[in-house]
């Protein structure tokens, strides 16, 4: 009988331990990988790297193995403490902003304005 029940238990404990398993594996993530140690903060729509902090709000990011491309608009929030980075904004704060990233160089041009992200991807033949 007591054979049974410590059978039993581990059975159970085993269970339990799978369960607890796939509810941590399965459970939604508020991290976006990009690749090259970058990665994208879904809540706070936002953007770091082993070179950058792209401060909120990050409103679009399109990326492959080779760069990172974001469209931002800062509004009027200021980055906070948490950022090792600080950015002038040429245009202001209510302007549209774009970031290149080189995820294999580890280098940034950003931010900057439409018609010089149109002449940087353009020169990199970036799709």
């Amino acid at each position: 009988m007591d054979k049974i029940k410590h059978s039993i238990g581990i059975i159970l404990f085993f269970c339990v331990l799978v369960l607890i398993v796939l509810l941590i594996c399965l459970a939604p993530s508020n991290k976006k990988e990009l690749g090259g140690g970058y990665w994208f903060d879904i809540e706070g729509k936002r953007i770091f790297g082993p070179d950058i902090d792209i401060p909120p709000v990050v409103e679009y990011i399109k990326y492959d193995d080779d760069y990172i491309i974001v469209k931002q608009k800062p509004y009027h929030l200021q980055e906070e403490a948490q950022y090792e980075h600080t950015y002038t904004y040429p245009y202001g704060r209510m302007a549209t902003y774009y970031w290149v990233i080189d995820i294999c160089n580890h280098t940034f041009q950003g931010p900057i304005i439409e018609n010089e992200f149109d002449s940087i991807i353009n020169s990199k033949k970036i799709n």
